[in-house]
């Protein structure tokens, strides 16, 4: 729901162009706009979710997440070809753990300023994600961050290349 959400609100179809990348399809202000749509949709998706009584428990709300974030990362409408889920993530995070969202928020701001490289902002708030929840004594939702971070990191293997080539685009 969120992928085609963001993508279809802020960008135009083009052959060849995936719906989950704005910012190839029309503008940096476009792919800002379809980031926050992936993070509220999610967000919104878990709160809603959480209403559905005590019985379910944090622990199916953890999962839901994870699984949104997997949902992303492989829709079956895009022949498992979709996002790299660092949005969603956060989105999940938010709903979850504002306190890791925050700090693994805070870690990708810092990253990203300092070296102008969203993806190495990004494996870097992977990392730090899991530790904060760890620190913060969450268990449950360490566990999923480190699912969460070691997709993160598989998904953006290409940008690992090109950073270790210095050949990744800021």
């Amino acid at each position: 729901l969120e992928l085609l959400a963001g993508g279809l609100l802020c960008g135009r179809w083009r052959p060849g162009v995936r719906l989950d990348q704005p910012l190839q399809v029309q503008s940096r202000d476009a792919a800002h706009v379809a980031i926050a749509i992936a993070i509220a949709v999610v967000v919104a998706m878990l709160l809603a979710g959480s209403t559905m009584g005590p019985t379910m428990g944090p622990t199916l709300g953890i999962l839901a997440g994870v699984a949104a974030v997997f949902g992303h990362n492989f829709p079956i409408w895009l022949r498992f070809r979709g996002g790299k889920g660092v949005a969603t993530s956060f989105g999940v995070l938010i709903a979850i753990a504002p306190l890791v969202a925050l700090g693994a928020g805070l870690v990708w701001l810092l990253v990203a300023v300092v070296t102008r490289y969203s993806s190495a902002a990004a494996l870097t708030a992977c990392v730090a994600a899991p530790i904060l929840a760890w620190y913060l004594g969450l268990p449950d939702v360490t566990v999923a961050c480190a699912v969460l971070a070691a997709l993160g990191w598989i998904r953006h293997h290409q940008n690992i290349g090109r950073l270790i080539a210095g050949e990744e685009s800021k």
